[in-house]
């Protein structure tokens, strides 16, 4: 597959994390950018900006230790342990309010990981060395990607949900390569199944903010139309969700999102679509016509991102439509936002 734009990958990775307002905090497409750190590195260079003239969060934090008179609370047993009264001086339980928590470090750390970096062009270096060094009361910390799921964020910072998730993509993908000594970015767009979940909620979410106000956009369980002979139990038969279902009054279009290198596989020299994926995206839709869709056209399309060639092919099995569609991710953004809007879901 030839290289989908930076430009897209930061689109797609901003549908998929449902922040839309932040992505434009940099003009992606008014700008070229020779990799993704330095994509993210601008970014970040412009939401920590942002971050420090709001403020960066603070939290409190407990300590204990000897003081000059009294502050907070008195630990007297401690203070008698040590002979800190005789001293003039006691040992106290208090509460600090600090920059120094987690989510701070890790963009911190973040911050010192693209200053290693080999490749981050020199506009973006001299711009995050002093964002760096106003993280001066904040620890720097090794992180992990667990360190990511446990901060705590809340409607007053959430701004920082998407710096995060910036911060995250390039701790996981910015990595050190012993031979040569330095860091390089390893390409996640080839890591098939980082890239497949990508697409189905970037899918997802492309929908549900581009056509919510015609459609009700869900992904949603599907009943088995099925009923168990004697002991038999429907427990036992697959969960069926679909990744994308457009409902209206009168259609309801089911999208299962393939992100696959080989859409087709061959057989006797000649290739075809892979019958796992066709019986699947079968089962949803003549399951789906049940009285709860009495008067809706039900429909299903599988849609892959495009390899060599676009295909666009629409079969009618027993009145139900199903149809195999490709999207092209190398297209410049607004052609793609355009397939997908008018092309896809015609």
């Amino acid at each position: 597959m030839k290289e989908i734009p930076i430009q897209n990958i930061y689109y797609l990775l901003c549908y998929a994390w449902d922040k839309l307002e932040e992505r434009d905090l940099v003009a992606v497409n008014a700008q070229k950018f020779k990799d993704l750190p330095n994509l993210f590195a601008r970014v970040l260079v412009s939401g920590l900006r942002f971050l420090f003239k709001r403020g960066l969060d603070r939290s409190y934090r407990s300590s204990i230790e000897e003081c000059h008179g009294i502050k907070g609370k008195l630990q007297l047993m401690e203070s008698i342990k040590r002979n800190s009264l005789a001293m003039a001086r006691a040992y106290c339980a208090y509460d600090e309010l600090t920059h120094d928590v987690l989510q701070n470090q890790l963009l911190k750390a973040t911050i010192h990981q693209l200053l290693r970096y080999p490749k981050l062009d020199e506009r973006n270096y001299d711009q995050l060395r002093p964002l760096y060094q106003h993280f001066h009361d904040v620890d720097d910390i090794r992180i992990t990607s667990h360190d990511f799921s446990r901060v705590v964020l809340h409607r007053n910072n959430g701004f920082y949900k998407f710096l995060l998730n910036v911060a995250r993509v390039l701790h996981e993908n910015l990595l050190f390569h012993e031979a040569k000594g330095e860091w390089i970015f390893r390409d996640f767009v080839r890591d098939e199944e980082k890239m497949a979940a990508l697409f189905e909620k970037f899918i997802y979410n492309f929908y549900r903010h581009e056509v919510g106000s015609r459609y009700t956009v869900a992904s949603e369980y599907i009943t088995w139309q099925a009923v168990p002979v004697g002991n038999s139990s429907l427990d036992f038969l697959p969960k069926m969700k679909t990744d994308v279902t457009l409902t209206d009054a009168t259609r309801k279009l089911v999208i299962d999102a393939k992100y696959y290198k080989d859409a087709m596989v061959s057989r006797y020299d000649q290739e075809k679509f892979r019958s796992a994926h066709f019986f699947q995206v079968h089962a949803y839709v003549s399951n789906l016509l049940n009285d709860a869709n009495a008067g809706r056209v039900v429909e299903g399309v599988l849609l892959y991102p495009t390899v060599t060639t676009d295909f666009d092919q629409t079969f009618q099995v027993r009145g139900q439509t199903i149809s195999f569609r490709t999207i092209d991710l190398r297209k410049p953004w607004p052609e793609l936002e355009s397939d997908l809007l008018n092309r896809i879901i015609r």
